[in-house]
Order: structure tokens, then sequence, then C-alpha cells
């Protein structure tokens, strides 16, 4: 096991992390990075507020929107320059 990992697999390690998919040794890597690398430690600070923010909001998986508002959106979206 390599004690060193780089940013991005912190970052990727956060995610799996918050999944419940992050093995001991996976966990223990993350903590030592953390415990060295101020940027991700303030990421990973930054994801645990996002999502318990996130946990607390309201379910709107059953919102829709009506025709004209679609339709407004569609035409804001053809309006964006590429």
């Amino acid at each position: 096991m390599k004690v060193m990992i780089t940013c991005k697999e912190a970052t990727s390690m956060v995610s799996e992390k918050e999944e419940g998919k992050l093995s001991f040794s996976k966990r223990m890597q993350l903590g030592f990075h953390l415990v060295i690398c101020g940027f991700c430690k303030l990421f990973y600070r930054q994801n645990n507020i996002i999502i318990s923010t996130a946990s607390n909001l309201p379910n709107y998986t059953d919102a829709t929107f009506s025709p004209v508002e679609k339709e407004k959106m569609i035409k804001v979206l053809e309006a964006e320059p590429r």
C-alpha cells in the first residue's frame, strides 16, 4: 500500500467515502493526505457542508415544468452562444 496519494486521488476518495465505498486502507491514505494538504482538507470540509445541507432540502423529484416554462427555457438555451 502506498502512503502518499495525489490530490486528484484524494478528492476522488472523498466522494467514495461519502458513498460508503472506501476501504479501511484507503480511509487511512485519505486521512494522512488531509493532515498534510490544506487544499484537500478544505475540499473535504466544503464537501461535508454541501452534503449535509443538501440532505436537509426537500425532495422535489416530482417537480415538473409547465409547457410555457419549458418553452422559455428552450429559448434561453438556444440564445446562449456556444
